[in-house]
């Protein structure tokens, strides 16, 4: 039974070989019939070049494969030759053209890992890759690779295939070849290589985009670490050469093409790391592909020079470094991406790649939260005072960059002037979580740590992730990802690549997004706003300054329906001794007066730009932009400073604000008083009327026998006023403010009308709103109605050790 059983095995065993086996052989057959000739292998042909185009039909790149400068096998280093070997193929000099011991550990591998995560391919093998077949790791493509290098193998020597493999690999960076590489990355010729050079060089090779210095010098650090130890283990080199390079600092020269000049250099790498990730980096520059992108290259050309300029002209000496980034907030498209002020100075794209600390830019997304929550409407009035979080991980005290400290401010005064307690109170009752759940809707992609001093722009993040936050604010609560490619080609003209606008519908409210897109208006036009001397002529204008502290960064992100933009100075240096670049304070710079003017020199060309494209452009051509909001009915107001309410005679500085009707304000100031409605018309500015469109909320005056009753406020809990646990809200717009009717004159005896005490003028400290002492290192003087003047002293500022 059992030698049955056995024969029974054996034969399905001799039966799987011989069906196996003739699959293989057929297989093989027409495998074989699709491998080039010897003629073939002699004679490559040159590749086509891949072009980038501006969506305006300019030529921003043309990247080829001729940047190759051919040498012979007796100019490389032996170093470079050993490293390479020690790298990628040790078995090299005594295989025929496949390594079935790489075979097998690959298998092993694979097998572990559990996806395709090593090919065993020995350099033979590379070349015919590179040389004659594509990138995709398909078995087929591996049995196709595996019978073109022993058919190589036949027809060259060794020497032969490893100089045409060092002359042929791709090295990153544009740079094919060896000798190229060396240009490129040390600007040396190949004899002036060191071991640790070599070793850097020959570690690129498995996967450019990722170990290239230019890109990711740490990564090409470790790579080439990595390199050295496999050559000390094959005996290549010994431990002392081994510690001498290891302890080589890394030495690259800025990346410059040769005899090719990039338009818009900091936008084409980012569209190359792209079409890396998609097509394979080395493919990018042998494919013939077209690339249609987003920039417009006019615009482009403004923002390089509003920025160029803009740190000259602005940064009083302080700022050598800069950036810009501005999206179509409707479509996510990149319309212009400068990020640094020399691309042949430094490579690094700060608008992709930089984190860096927004300071009060940030300031708008915890309102967003607050508003989107329903704590805080634009009137909510934020007690600004010294605060202390002792239930802080540490002790908190944060404090206004100025140090004054204003009492009760409004939530539009909070971020026209920039102030950083309300903002900080704001987000410790909504809670740090809250605001950076708000912060992923809108796009923020970075780390952010859950604190207080979030509020203030602690946390480090990248321009364009504060344009897209900000774009949603223009769209009425739409979220577009920027986008960088509208379609690929390959070198026959069909479109293999299209990429629509990436919408994210209703990330917040649309009223939310309106209450924001007003509030932003605020930093613009309400005189004293940090951006109300650059901006005011600037009637389209939203955004929100930003400086951080010592003054390391400054921001302006803002809009135009149109068009977001975010601009970021710094003054950057280079530490030799930690070999790192830094930054450092730049006194009297401020997001207002350097990073505004550069926003205001570019929109002010871009915007018609933009504007023009989309009436020019076919309506089948134009991708579909995000719904805007409906046109509602506004009202204009005069405001008092102080308050953000009603101005009445007595306010001293007030000022012109437009609202949606409905949510104006409707309670007059209750801190300088009201004159009493004896039918006599006020003078004065404050007495204004509305503008043409409403009138103003009428207002009745008390009748004598009936005392006038406030309108009703809600408190929330919190710690929003700092001394208290509430902060105190005004009534809701859709709520009229509830008034005593006035009781009808008789006919027969007028009424009487008894004239008001005179208002009192006190000096005020300007940090407690109390009585000023003489003390007190800023003092106002202000006028109240009689009686309502602050009764206890400034308690604040004392007199020094030793005075009474």
């Amino acid at each position: 039974m059992w030698q049955r059983l056995l024969i029974y095995l054996l034969l399905l065993l001799l039966l799987g070989i011989v069906v196996g086996g003739g699959y293989l052989i057929v297989l093989l057959v027409q495998v074989s019939r699709m491998l080039p000739s010897s003629e073939q292998i002699v004679n490559l042909k040159p590749y086509e070049g891949t072009r980038i185009l501006s969506q305006d039909g300019v030529v921003l790149a043309t990247l080829t494969n001729e940047r190759r400068e051919l040498a012979k096998l007796s100019e490389f280093p032996k170093t470079l030759i050993d490293a390479v070997v020690a790298v990628e193929d040790s078995q090299f000099f005594q295989h025929r053209g496949i390594s079935p011991r790489a075979v097998f550990r690959a298998v092993w591998v694979n097998l572990r890992e559990g996806r395709y995560a090593q090919g065993g391919s020995t350099i033979t093998m590379q070349l015919a890759r590179n040389a004659f077949l594509t990138q995709k790791k398909t078995f087929h493509r591996k049995l196709q690779e595996a019978l073109l290098a022993l058919q190589m193998e036949q027809y060259l020597t060794k020497e032969q295939i490893l100089e045409t493999y060092l002359n042929e690999v791709y090295f990153g960076s544009g740079a094919y070849g060896a000798k190229t590489a060396a240009r490129v990355y040390f600007n040396k010729s190949l004899s002036q290589l060191t071991l640790a050079e070599c070793a850097l060089l020959a570690g690129v090779i498995r996967r450019p985009s990722v170990y290239s210095p230019h890109q990711n010098p740490q990564l090409a650090l470790s790579r080439r670490d990595i390199v050295l130890e496999r050559m000390r283990a094959l005996g290549f080199i010994d431990g002392e050469q081994y510690e001498q390079a290891k302890s080589e600092p890394l030495r690259v020269v800025p990346l410059r093409r040769q005899g090719i000049r990039y338009k818009a250099p900091y936008f084409v790498f980012h569209v190359l790391k792209q079409l890396a990730e998609d097509y394979g980096e080395e493919q990018i520059y042998r494919a013939g592909l077209t690339v249609e992108t987003t920039l417009h290259w006019q615009m482009q050309q403004a923002a390089e020079q509003a920025l160029r300029e803009g740190v000259a002209r602005y940064g009083r000496g302080a700022v050598t470094q800069g950036a810009l980034v501005a999206i179509d907030p409707q479509t996510g498209y990149i319309r212009a991406m400068v990020g640094g002020v020399d691309f042949s100075k430094s490579q690094y794209n700060a608008t992709t790649q930089g984190r860096r600390q927004p300071g009060s830019a940030f300031k708008p997304i915890v309102y967003c939260a607050a508003i989107d929550k329903g704590v805080l409407t634009p009137d909510s009035r934020i007690v600004d005072a010294p605060v202390s979080y002792p239930s802080y991980p540490r002790p908190y005290r944060p404090k206004n960059a100025d140090g004054r400290y204003r009492g009760a401010v409004t939530v539009r005064q909070a971020i026209a002037y920039s102030i950083n307690i309300p903002a900080v109170k704001t987000i410790a009752m909504v809670g740090p979580q809250t605001v950076i759940e708000y912060a992923r809707k809108l796009g923020i992609q970075s780390p952010l740590e859950p604190n207080l001093s979030l509020a203030l722009g602690s946390s480090a993040v990248r321009p364009i992730e504060m344009a897209v936050a900000y774009g949603v604010f223009a769209t009425g609560g739409n979220r577009c990802e920027p986008i960088a490619i509208v379609r690929v080609r390959d070198s026959e003209g069909n479109i293999i690549q299209e990429n629509a606008p990436n919408i994210t519908y209703g990330v917040i409210s649309q009223n939310t997004a309106r209450t924001m897109d007003e509030l932003l208006q605020t930093p613009v036009r309400m005189p004293g706003g940090t951006a109300y001397r650059v901006l005011r002529d600037f009637p389209e204008a939203r955004g929100k300054t930003g400086t951080t502290d010592e003054g390391r960064d400054a921001w302006f992100v803002g809009y135009t329906p149109e068009l977001v933009t975010a601009v970021w100075v710094a003054r950057e240096v280079y530490d030799a001794a930690r070999e790192q670049k830094v930054y450092l304070p730049m006194p009297r710079v401020f997001g207002g007066t350097v990073c505004a003017p550069i926003w205001r020199d570019f929109m002010s060309k871009a915007v018609p730009l933009q504007k023009e494209w989309l009436r020019k452009r076919a309506p089948e051509e134009v991708p579909q932009r995000t719904q805007q909001p409906e046109s509602v009915d506004t009202v204009t107001l005069t405001l008092c400073d102080d308050t953000g309410m009603l101005a009445s005679p007595y306010c001293p500085r007030t000022h012109r604000f437009t609202f949606r009707r409905g949510e104006e304000p409707r309670q007059p100031c209750t801190l300088h008083g009201a004159a009493p409605d004896i039918g006599v018309e006020p003078a004065g500015e404050a007495a204004e009327a509305p503008t043409e469109r409403a009138e103003p909320p009428a207002v009745s005056p008390p009748s004598p026998a009936e005392p006038e009753v406030p309108p009703p406020a809600m408190t929330v809990p919190g710690s929003l006023s700092g001394g208290s646990d509430a902060v105190t809200l005004p009534p809701r717009s859709s709520d009229p403010a509830p008034v005593a009717a006035p009781a009808p004159p008789r006919l027969s005896e007028p009424p009487k009308v008894t004239a008001p005490p005179p208002p009192e003028r006190v000096r005020i400290c300007a940090d407690s709103g109390l009585l000023a002492s003489r003390y007190c290192p800023e003092v106002l003087v202000k006028t109240f109605p009689a009686g309502r003047a602050p009764g206890k002293r400034c308690n604040l500022h004392r007199p020094p050790p030793g005075e009474q």
